[in-house]
């Protein structure tokens, strides 16, 4: 029909999707009219309804009155105007193509003055780009010049939108759109137009690269604008454009240049410089005494002043860059400024940048410090949302780590990269990119993870061609790469990524000193962990001269660290004083790096003990280096740097074979291994198997018989190799399987295993389905989710959109299968049928999966489905998916999950069975209000109850027993180890000696020095091994003891403090762990004859109860035991100034399950386990207050 026709052309010029509402107003007519126009193209299926809203608008044959009007409003849906679309392009272009050309232009500038006229000021922004696209097309035949001026205002706002969403190209034709609208005499008739769109459309073809035309545009500018503010407008682009270029000299140039303009002289030799510099230090130190205060300074007024703020700002990072000389003075101006003529929202820039000179520069971390919270403070006052990415950027990468673990920063870094592109800039959204793929690496996260993140931060710095930027970050990716094994030489930079050879002279030539500093970082510690120590020592060398370019970032503490490490391992290559320079070196390295640990020991403290150990190994301190070792690996261990953990056991077995101690070396170098491998370095583990085949070869052979998964349905992930470096960490997966025997609380172990699969397994996804009356249903579910950092507001950015990674969990639902979208039902039915794994590295091109509705919906990429089996026996069901990559479930990860699925069958079956106990006891209890008249029907049911209930409640009682001895015993061999492993140093150290002394008594040259020499040495190692082996002895005589009296209840006479006092000492491993001081106090000559045993399990009990349940976090308690005799009887009071017991529950502290701490996982077993060893006898024992227990022993 014509009408049918008319409207689809005018359907045809909004696009290939359109809302009724749209086309009513461009067809003038009512919403139901349209509608009923439309009705034929839809009959036809030439239209298709995006909902099911459009039948609201339609007519029927019966009543012309449409539905929509038949219901009353408040019945329709919201944004109920439908949506149509188009079959197919080729139907658009010939309904399109049914208008005259003559009329197609008119047309659309019908439709747009209509939108126009029909959208209010408030929705105006919103429609902006379907506005002006249809009055841009009929732009020709306006002809009157307000209306040309007014669409080149609407021009310049799409322009805006368009740039704020990064659409640079289209933002680019909206801006120069508007400015061929404008009067030749715009500059005269509408100078802010004209200056609004010419900024706009530099800035752009900027971004765009397109030199020429900005070029063009801002000699235009520069002509026309009729105040010099106005050019400081263009200044700031040319100087962020030549950054992005990498054109940092230039962009200083520029700078200096224009700040001249402004009255503002900086100087460019360098002696003058640094008595500028040292000019404004003093300055500055006198001024702020402070730093609080300088928040309250008023705002700044004068515009010339603030320009040259914006340029200095803006020309900071070039001159950190490329004239580290010059940065210093750049910031201590732009603050002088700051202080002098008030703030603005720079101020928090210029903060910032401040910070990160005291804390890089200056070493003056902590006034850093709290400059870079004034910055993030000033930051929240002006709400300045565009010098987010900046401010962020600044403090998270040069302030914070020298106060905070460096994970802290990730947070508030990812969200200072997504404020850049939100609010366009660009240039400090890819420096925090950058350094959040490089502090990701450092700190120790797995290598495969590392290039994931760099490969999507790649991708957008190349497209956007911002040049430093992507030679920044390639740097890091080629470092990894090696790591990774990809390469064929992992100790030079030359892959896939960049050329050492052929970039480094080009960098150098170009001056850009922080690339240079940043590769020679990264040579350094490849070529040292590959063992090529001489040239590690070049390249340390030579990044030493550049560090002053990378002050404040841990590009310097990296270096740092791998250099001092080389230096001490080159030693043996060197003369005696080449070797005295080394240590020299290294000494000055280690002062400063001893300062960094002592403001953020969890950054720096690791790697202070690791040098310390080297150097000791040098100097020939053998018993310091070996306690450096130590400290170093726990140190990397407790603060998660992997790597660090891994190299410090490498170089402990290297230690410990110049000794001779290969079974010693053997277990550091297994356990150097193991971390590499979890660190994901393929290539250092291949390094560790040629150097170390026969000390590695019980793992390596393990591994070739463990990693082989056998019986499963895989469809199609393969393994080309059974190295345990491509299995995942055995010790990880015995620490999770751990952390699921611990659980006992059904809901507490669905939480942990969904948190344990989702680590172990690289899921993003987690499913449990179990069996629930014949029936499989959901139990627990698990995802990686991003919500809001729970502290952030007091340490990042005050910001929504800063999150954090986490998993999200829900447990205990009970959804049958049939009734969840949110697994694919086939593959769950499959497993349940099977019992077998089903693994797919990509489930969207699997055939047997097609007609899966999950998958045609949500199309996953890897997915694996995996039973949990006990004995043969099907109890649950696994469901895993990743949709970040695909083959993200490899052999070896599947094998870790069937490890663990065994150790969750066990769990599972222990958790329903304690579950079921608990409901036996509370069905006993529910009977006992009613047992008179259940007596008779219920005698025997509730006595098999009862009988299951005893005879489980002695199997866990007999268990906590056998934990605490297991604990105890775990507990004093930490504690023998130390005195025993440095005795057995101290005789190697003797025996060496011994031999060199008998060797030079047989040679006839014996020297008096050579005597006296051997004398100390035997006196001082005499000492060292009698004076640790008494303190073994002290413990083990404790132990056999303690552990005795716990395992057998036998008879024997005791002094009681005496033997109190052994009892603590098996307790210290504990009490270690907190701020609680033990204190035994009371009659010395009080014996008796009783069972140890009982004495030792019952205060043991007590003393966990206390620790486990009576104190706050980090809080410091008091226990105290008191003996005393009370006539004929012994009377030993146990007291501690915790929270205490309530008065209503001092009643039932003694019975079976009773706890106040259920949801901590208490067990309600502890004082019952007393109960139980005094027998029971209520005049033995008496609960006194809330806090004190009073045990009375019988003779």
């Amino acid at each position: 029909p014509a009408a049918t026709q008319s409207v689809l052309k005018l359907a045809a010029c909004i696009g290939n999707q359109f809302d009724l509402a749209t086309l009513a107003i461009v067809y003038e007519k009512s919403q139901t009219e349209t509608a009923a126009d439309l009705w034929k193209a839809l009959q036809e299926g030439l239209l298709l309804p995006q909902s099911e809203i459009y039948k609201f608008f339609q007519t029927t044959d019966e009543s012309q009155q449409s539905i929509g009007e038949s219901y009353p409003p408040s019945r329709l849906p919201h944004h109920s105007s439908p949506i149509y679309k188009f079959l197919h392009d080729r139907v658009q272009q010939a309904a399109y193509g049914l208008i005259d050309q003559d009329h197609k232009q008119q047309t659309h500038l019908k439709i747009g003055q209509l939108l126009l006229s029909n959208t209010s000021e408030q929705e105006r922004e919103e429609k902006i780009f379907d506005i002006v696209n249809q009055l841009n097309i009929g732009a020709d035949l306006i002809t009157n010049p307000s209306e040309r001026e007014q669409l080149a205002g609407l021009n310049l706002l799409a322009g805006k939108k368009a740039k704020s969403a990064t659409a640079y190209q289209p933002a680019l034709q909206y801006f120069n759109s508007g400015l061929t609208l404008l009067r030749s005499d715009s500059w005269e008739s509408n100078y802010d137009l004209s200056l609004a769109l010419s900024i706009a459309a530099v800035e752009v073809e900027y971004l765009t690269v397109n030199l020429e035309r900005a070029k063009h545009l801002s000699k235009i500018v520069l002509k026309q604008a009729n105040n010099f503010l106005d050019q400081v407008k263009v200044y700031e682009l040319q100087i962020l454009f030549y950054i992005s270029q990498n054109k940092m000299n230039e962009a200083i140039d520029l700078g200096i240049n224009v700040l001249k303009m402004l009255g503002i002289a900086i100087p460019t030799e360098a002696q003058k410089i640094n008595t500028e510099v040292e000019r404004l230090r003093e300055e500055l130190q006198l001024e702020v005494e402070e730093i609080a205060n300088l928040a309250n300074l008023p705002e700044i007024t004068d515009p010339y002043q603030l320009a040259a703020i914006r340029i200095l700002t803006n020309a900071s990072s070039a001159s950190y860059i490329a004239n580290p000389v010059l940065w210093p003075l750049i910031i201590l101006t732009t603050v002088k400024l700051c202080i002098k003529y008030g703030h603005s929202s720079w101020a928090a820039s210029a903060y910032s940048w401040y910070g990160a000179l005291l804390c890089g520069a200056y070493l003056d971390i902590d006034r850093g410090y709290e400059f870079g919270r004034l910055s993030i403070q000033l930051l929240e006052k002006y709400n300045a949302v565009e010098l987010t990415a900046k401010v962020g950027n600044m403090f998270n990468v040069f302030v914070r780590p020298w106060k905070e673990h460096i994970r802290e920063t990730n947070t508030s870094l990812i969200a200072a990269i997504q404020s850049g592109f939100e609010n366009g800039d660009i240039e400090y959204a890819f420096y925090g990119a950058v350094h959040y793929c490089n502090y990701h690496f450092f700190a120790g996260n797995n290598l495969d993870s590392v290039q994931q993140i760099q490969g999507k931060y790649f991708e957008a710095i190349a497209i956007a061609k911002f040049d430093f930027h992507e030679s920044f970050i390639r740097i890091g990716q080629q470092t990894v790469a090696n790591l990774l094994g990809q390469v064929a030489n992992p100790r030079y930079l030359v892959g896939d990524y960049i050329d050492e050879s052929t970039i480094l002279p080009n960098w150098i030539e170009n001056n850009i000193v922080f690339l240079v500093l940043c590769a020679y970082g990264a040579k350094t510690m490849l070529l040292y962990l590959f063992k090529e120590y001489t040239e590690a020592v070049e390249a340390g060398v030579i990044g030493k001269e550049y560090e002053q370019a990378a002050a404040g970032t841990l590009y310097v503490s990296e270096h740092s660290f791998y250099y001092s490490l080389a230096l001490l391992a080159n030693c043996n290559q060197l003369d005696s004083q080449q070797k005295q320079q080394a240590l020299e070196t290294v000494a000055a390295n280690q002062e400063r790096l001893r300062l960094w640990a002592k403001h953020a020991s969890v950054n720096y403290q690791h790697q202070y003990d690791l040098v310390e150990a080297e150097r000791a190994r040098v100097e020939g301190n053998v018993i310091w280096a070996m306690e450096g070792y130590d400290r170093a690996i726990t140190g990397a261990m407790d603060t998660g740097y992997l790597q660090v953990e891994a190299l410090a056991n490498e170089l402990a077995a290297e230690f410990f074979l110049d000794w001779d101690k290969t079974t010693i070396a053997q277990a550091y170098l297994t356990n150097a291994y193991y971390a590499y491998a979890r660190w994901g370095a393929k290539a250092k583990i291949e390094d560790l198997e040629k150097r170390y085949t026969d000390l590695l070869a019980p793992i390596l052979v393990e591994s070739k018989t463990s990693v082989n998964p056998r019986n499963i349905l895989h469809q199609t992930v393969t393994s080309s190799s059974t190295k345990i470096s491509e299995a995942l960490d055995l010790a990880s997966v015995i620490k999770a399987s751990q952390v699921l025997s611990s659980e006992i609380h059904l809901e507490q172990l669905l939480s942990t295993l969904m948190e344990v699969v989702i680590e172990n397994a690289g899921a993003e996804k987690c499913v449990l389905m179990l069996p629930k009356a014949g029936k499989w249903v959901i139990e627990a579910q698990g995802s990686i989710d991003q919500v809001l950092k729970p502290d952030l507001a007091g340490k990042g950015i005050k910001d929504t959109k800063n999150l954090e990674t986490k998993p999200v969990l829900t447990v205990l639902q009970s959804i049958p299968i049939e009734e969840s979208n949110t697994i694919p039902i086939s593959v769950i039915n499959a497993v349940s049928n099977k019992s077998q794994a089903l693994v797919f590295d990509n489930a969207t091109e699997e055939t047997t999966l097609a007609a899966d509705p999950y998958i045609i919906q949500q199309q996953p990429k890897s997915v694996l489905c995996t039973p949990i089996l006990t004995q043969g026996k099907l109890i649950g069901i696994l469901y895993l998916e990743n949709n970040q990559c695909t083959a993200a479930f490899t052999s070896d990860r599947l094998e870790v999950l069937k490890l663990l699925c065994s150790q969750a069958a066990i769990s599972l079956e222990n958790a329903q069975l304690y579950t079921n106990l608990e409901q036996a006891k509370n069905q006993l209890e529910d009977y006992s209000y009613n047992l008179e008249e259940k007596v008779a029907e219920r005698t025997q049911k509730l006595s098999d109850t009862l009988d299951d209930l005893t005879a489980t409640q002695k199997k866990l009682v007999e268990s906590e027993k056998m934990a605490a001895l297991g604990g105890l015993v775990a507990g004093v061999a930490h504690e023998i180890n130390t005195p025993v492993g440095t005795s057995i140093t101290a005789a190697s150290i003797l025996a060496d000696e011994t031999q060199g002394f008998r060797q030079a008594l047989q040679n006839g040259k014996l020297k008096r020095s050579v005597l006296q020499n051997y004398l100390d040495t035997v006196e001082e190692s005499s000492e060292l091994i009698l004076s640790n082996l008494e303190r073994a002895g002290e413990l083990v005589q404790s132990f056999k003891q303690v552990a005795v009296d716990q395992a057998h209840l036998d008879k024997r006479t005791l002094n009681v403090k005496e033997y109190l006092e052994e009892v603590l000492i098996s307790l210290e491993p504990q009490l270690k762990q907190t701020s609680h001081t033990l204190t035994i106090e009371g009659d010395e000559t009080v014996t008796i004859e009783t069972y140890p045993g009982a004495i030792s399990q019952v205060i043991t009990n007590l003393v966990m109860n206390s620790i486990s349940h009576g104190y706050q976090p980090k809080q410091n308690g008091q226990l105290h035991l008191q003996v005393d005799r009370v006539e004929e009887q012994l009377m030993i009071t146990y007291h501690d100034d915790g929270c205490g017991i309530a008065q209503e529950h001092l009643g039932q502290i003694f019975e079976p399950f009773f706890t106040t701490a259920r949801a901590r996982g208490g067990s309600g077993l502890g004082l019952h386990i007393v109960y139980n060893i005094w027998g029971g006898d209520e005049n033995s024992y008496k609960a006194d207050r809330a806090s004190d227990l009073a045990l009375i022993p019988r003779k």
